[in-house]
């Protein structure tokens, strides 16, 4: 007698984030420090949950020439400010210099592209952003620690 297989219903995967990604390929151990790969993911998560929620990747300039219908100004909700200020903080300690790899990857989840005329000067520009990358979520997750967040 045969017996009967039951199909589980499994979930689909969810496509990774970058900087998910890079935690699973070991690359947030790049660098050594103070600070462990776990919580570089959790500081490059927590940023981009701050940077969406705080409505970050919508704002626009107001022009103040083109012609209003509404005079009302809308304000924003708690959440959304309580967000943006998070983020500010976080990121208002971090070099200049590892501001653009640390919001590429964790903001805008685009993956770093080493920039180079041949495929070792690739790999090596890669492999340096990927230390900025680090050094800058631990002057993210410094921010964070220091405004007594927890991640």
């Amino acid at each position: 007698m045969r017996k009967k297989v039951i199909n589980k219903v499994t979930q689909p995967k969810r496509k990774l984030s970058v900087i998910e990604d890079y935690f699973e390929r070991g690359l947030l151990a790049t660098v050594g420090g103070k600070f462990t790969p776990e919580y570089r993911l959790a500081a490059g998560l927590q940023l981009a949950f701050d940077f969406y929620r705080g409505r970050l990747q919508s704002i626009t300039a107001i022009d103040y020439e083109k012609d209003r219908v509404d005079t009302s100004i809308k304000s924003e909700p708690d959440f959304v400010l309580d967000a943006r200020d998070r983020y500010m903080k976080a990121m208002k300690d971090v070099p200049a210099e590892f501001k653009g790899v640390v919001s590429e990857v964790c903001c805008f989840d685009r993956l770093i592209k080493g920039a180079g005329l041949n495929r070792s000067e690739k790999e090596k520009n890669k492999h340096l952003q990927v230390c900025d990358l680090c050094r800058g979520l631990d002057y993210v997750i410094k921010g964070y620690l220091s405004n007594g967040w927890r991640l």
